[in-house]
């Protein structure tokens, strides 16, 4: 397609939107079916239900003690809370870098869409007189009494922040969100440009630009305020500072070159737990933080005595057996194999929860609209939640936008009988393109798709298209984007979907709703954008897939993380301890 609308441009940073890499579960054996009492089971907004054994209410008498020994495969590709963007290591960095805002943990997926306030004592807003009338200006005060475990231990301040910012355009590891704060606070490109040019292992230059250049607009004006100046109204900018990589930097850290070996071993906390002990590759060791204070944190809790981790255990099916055999609790970043999922249904310590919008989609890159229109049509959906381990696990998606996520709303312009698709359909369209015997198309996939790929090449076969596999550069492309946070995530999740789309509305629809003075605004921009691209058909989008995840039967009152793909390691507690 040619990129006439410059959608990458406005949905700046979405050129980091992850797409998955890591296992997705539909590597294991295809045509596992769960059909049990969750099975279709909805939420209001038609996403996939959280389905937990009945074990989603807390309990109320979690009590401290053990050790949570978590296993699993990879360590993350960066510690450094700036530049650390793995789902595995938010999860981790949650329980030891604190932001200014983040989202809270819970079984419930509309409990996890608020952000909440972390560092900040409240969340701003027009009526408190934290945003500006022209929604422009942000001013956050920093919450009382959070502190460093430093020697003696020091309180967090908004320098601190400041730091933190600033650190995310370091160029020895730089934060693969940093676009997302370039797109939306003034002077931030301007400070990155200029901090690319400096020596990526000299971390006494790196300290050096960072004191002796500022970003026009971030300030700490006292210990506890800090004011940021946008280049334009964002409406998604609390959910831009609650990612992960916005946590507050201690000025030990303008010692080290950034996520340098030294700097991972050097991690100053002002979270519940600490590190205490790392082997890289290999494990981690977290133990409290006696710096934290329960009162100043109204997102975590501390039961757990310590936090091993343990790495190097690359087979999801060995994950899973240590698990059910009690040597393990949770997995770091294996979900569950999809032949076991039908086993383990009803079953103590086994759920699906809630992760809209990580697909996978199929890109069309064919001129024709009528070949656009007829692969719409032959795609068997039913096939595909089969790789997946059935409809307890993924379900049908119609729609650009997932269940969950501001935009999206139930409609099916491409209707086939049970989600089967429909091949008589298929052929009349492309017979109307000229292809009474069937295009010749290429499909792009990653190796984690591989099963979903051969899956809509015997679909699209059954109406007469021949499809070629191949790694990279086809007229269909297999992505699933994996969202950095959920709600009004547009110019996250979409990008993906959305580079060089051909129709230049679709941009200007993404650009009207990143600048929404509300969230009402944005959601009824995001859902024009929807209808529009699906008229255009050049996505097909093909499931809406929920994470299922097993946890040991002493882990009690697990609470989810979606952005994480686990459970919040602060909230837990573990009985017979």
């Amino acid at each position: 397609m040619a990129d006439v609308s410059g959608i990458r441009a406005v949905l700046r940073a979405g050129a980091h939107a992850r797409t998955r890499t890591r296992t997705t579960g539909a590597s294991g054996a295809s045509g596992a079916r769960a059909a049990g009492a969750c099975a279709v089971g909805l939420a209001l907004a038609g996403a996939l239900a959280g389905c937990g054994a009945g074990e989603d209410e807390r309990s109320g008498l979690g009590r401290p003690g053990g050790t949570l020994r978590i296993v699993g495969g990879a360590d993350v590709e960066h510690l450094d809370p700036a530049s650390a963007s793995d789902v595995h290591a938010h999860g981790l960095n949650r329980v030891f870098a604190r932001t200014l805002f983040a989202t809270r943990s819970s079984n419930n997926f509309e409990e996890t869409l608020p952000v909440q306030a972390d560092l900040a004592e409240q969340i701003p807003s027009r009526e408190n007189g934290g945003i500006s009338k022209d929604g422009r200006t942000y001013t956050v005060r920093l919450r009382k009494d959070v502190r460093w475990n430093t020697s003696p231990a020091r309180a967090v301040v908004a320098g601190d922040v400041v730091r933190g910012f600033k650190r995310l355009c370091n160029p020895a590891a730089p934060s693969g969100y940093r676009d997302h704060y370039i797109a939306t606070i003034k002077g931030m490109e301007s400070f990155c440009r200029g901090y690319a040019e400096v020596d990526d292992d000299d971390a006494e230059a790196m300290a050096t630009y960072q004191d002796e250049h500022s970003i026009s607009g971030l300030k700490a004006t006292d210990d506890s305020t800090l004011v940021f100046r946008l280049t334009r109204p964002a409406s998604d900018f609390l959910n831009i500072l609650a990612l992960p990589s916005a946590a507050a930097a201690p000025e030990e850290y303008d010692r080290y070159v950034p996520d340098s070996r030294r700097f991972r071993r050097n991690i100053v906390s002002n979270g519940p737990y600490r590190i205490a002990s790392y082997e890289p590759g290999r494990s981690y060791v977290l133990e409290h933080n006696p710096a934290w204070r329960a009162d100043t944190d109204p997102l975590r809790e501390r039961f757990a005595d310590r936090i091993q981790i343990t790495l190097g255990v690359d087979s999801a099916d060995e994950v899973q057996r240590r698990i059910e055999q009690g040597a393990a609790d949770l997995s770091w970043d294996r979900p569950v194999p999809v032949p076991a999922i039908e086993r383990l249904r009803g079953t103590a310590g086994f759920a699906i929860r809630q992760t809209p919008g990580t697909g996978p989609y199929l890109l069309v890159d064919v001129p024709d609209p009528r070949v656009r229109q007829a692969l719409q049509y032959a795609v068997d959906r039913t096939a595909l939640i089969a790789v997946f381990g059935g409809h307890e696990v993924a379900r049908p998606l119609h729609t650009l936008i997932a269940p969950g996520n501001a935009g999206y709303f139930e409609h099916n312009p491409y209707p086939t009988p049970g989600d089967a698709g429909d091949p008589g359909r298929c052929r009349d369209l492309l017979a109307e393109a000229g292809h009474r015997n069937g295009p010749k198309l290429t499909l792009a996939h990653r190796d984690e798709h591989e099963k979903i790929a051969k899956a809509v090449r015997e679909s699209l076969g059954d109406c007469g298209i021949e499809v070629t596999l191949r790694q990279k550069g086809g007229d269909l492309t297999l992505i699933s984007p994996d969202p950095d946070w959920y709600g009004l995530n547009g110019r996250s999740a979409l990008a993906p979907l959305l580079d060089g789309h051909p129709d230049p509305r679709v941009g200007g629809l993404a650009e009207d709703a990143l600048t929404a003075r509300n969230t009402a605004r944005a959601t009824g921009l995001w859902n024009q954008l929807d209808r529009l691209v699906m008229q255009n058909a050049t996505v097909v989008p093909l499931v809406d897939r929920a994470w299922p995840i097993q946890r040991s039967t002493r882990v009690r009152d697990a609470l989810f993380l979606p952005s994480a793909r686990t459970y919040d390691y602060t909230r837990l507690w573990l009985a017979d301890t």
